[in-house]
This record gives structure tokens, C-alpha cells and sequence, in this order.
């Protein structure tokens, strides 16, 4: 994965509140005992997701589109925010 499946494009502050506001439920409904551990899973794996996709929206990119975008937005909160260019990132 190169940097080039990210797109810059702006973002604004509702955006990222909106995206908190999610993540804070998906991560809330994943510390529920009540549901089943799958359920807690899938909710815990959501929050992680958006946490990821607001790392990359507050530096002003989105992962372009596919069937791996969840794959490629994991990747590149690394490239983006740890991964020294000349090293690669993969």
C-alpha cells in the first residue's frame, strides 16, 4: 500500500464532532455485558474504525474506495502518522 490510495480533501470541524459522537457510542455499546461477545466485538472493532477514519479525516485525506478499504484505511493511519516515507510502509 502506497500513499496514493489517500485523497486529500477538507474537512471541517462538525465532521470530526460527528465522527467522535459515533465513536464514543460504538465504544460505549462495546463495554455493554449485556450483549453477546460478538456483538461487543463488531462494536469494538466499529470504534477502532472510526477512530482510525478520524485520524486520517482531521489530516485532511480520505481512503479512496474498494473492497479493502477498511484494510487500506488501517495501513495508512500508520503511513500517514508514524511510518518514515523512505522506509516504506508495508
Amino acid at each position: 500500500m502506497t500513499l496514493d490510495a489517500l485523497i486529500a480533501q477538507t474537512t471541517s470541524r462538525q465532521e470530526i464532532a460527528d465522527l467522535l459522537e459515533r465513536y464514543s457510542v460504538a465504544l460505549g455499546d462495546a463495554s455493554l455485558l449485556a450483549q453477546s461477545v460478538d456483538g461487543r466485538y463488531v462494536d469494538a472493532y466499529s470504534a477502532a474504525f472510526l477512530l482510525s477514519k478520524i485520524a486520517i479525516r482531521a489530516a485532511r485525506y480520505r481512503v479512496k474506495g474498494g473492497d479493502n478499504h477498511r484494510d487500506i484505511q488501517r495501513v495508512a493511519v500508520v503511513c500517514r502518522l508514524g511510518c518514515p516515507a523512505k522506509r516504506g510502509c508495508v
